[in-house]
């Protein structure tokens, strides 16, 4: 009995480790939403990060977009964003097994966010998210953004945001 309460204890420490890992990290991940009244997208993106523990700094860095426009060329549909395209700080909650579920909110950068006749002129977002440690290394992460922002055409400002689902590995250093 003594045996098997030591084996899940160092098992359940273990876990939470594996979740809440300190240190660099960098994210490569899948992403779609729909974007307000624009078409639908499908992403590219890549994020680097550092984990505090429980808590994490995060950046998305790059960004490849295709617009889901039938009527456009595939070159006109495509948006290459590279920097510092997002800054969000991350809260974990370390749920056994491996899993750990988080929260989050940051800004985004305006540079590059094709918003056909408008263009982004400030923008929040809201994380939530749930990620698997795979390994000590790897991390698979379902992640939720809601994005909140003002988009203006120069003559007027309205509020507008986006829906955006991630899927992603997360290689930790």
């Amino acid at each position: 009995m003594k045996k098997a309460l030591v084996l899940s204890s160092l098992v359940a420490l273990t876990t939470v480790s594996a979740a809440n890992a300190r240190g660099l990290y960098f994210g490569s991940y899948l992403s779609t939403g729909a974007r307000g009244d624009l078409m639908d997208a499908i992403s590219l993106d890549a994020a680097v990060g550092y984990s505090f523990g429980e808590f994490r700094v995060e950046a998305d860095v790059a960004s490849i977009q295709l617009y889901a426009d039938n009527d456009a060329d595939f070159v006109d549909n495509l948006n290459l964003n590279i920097g510092v395209t997002a800054v969000k700080g991350l809260y974990d909650f370390a749920l056994g097994d491996g899993f750990a579920a988080y929260v989050g909110a940051g800004l985004m950068s305006p540079s590059g966010i094709c918003l056909g006749d408008g263009h982004l002129a400030a923008n929040a977002v809201g994380v939530v998210g749930i990620k698997y440690a795979m390994t000590s290394e790897l991390t698979l992460d379902l992640q939720y953004n809601r994005t909140l922002g003002l988009i203006s055409d120069g003559d007027t400002t309205t509020t507008g945001g986006n829906n955006i689902v991630k899927l992603g590995i997360v290689y930790s250093f």
